[in-house]
């Protein structure tokens, strides 16, 4: 179930482009590479928290 959970999620994101690209930005600001092993995590908090990227 969490799996499944997680492809949606994952998948809502990268249709909103604009979560997308501030998460880019962020990781670049901060200096990490955009494919590390908490990639997922950060996308699917970013989105559940919206407001933290406005």
């Amino acid at each position: 179930m969490f799996n499944l959970a997680g492809l949606k999620g994952s998948y809502l994101i990268s249709k909103n482009t604009d979560i997308l690209d501030k998460i880019k930005q962020q990781y670049l600001i901060n200096g990490f590479g955009l494919f590390n092993s908490f990639y997922q995590q950060v996308l699917i908090s970013a989105y559940t928290n919206k407001e933290v990227l406005d």
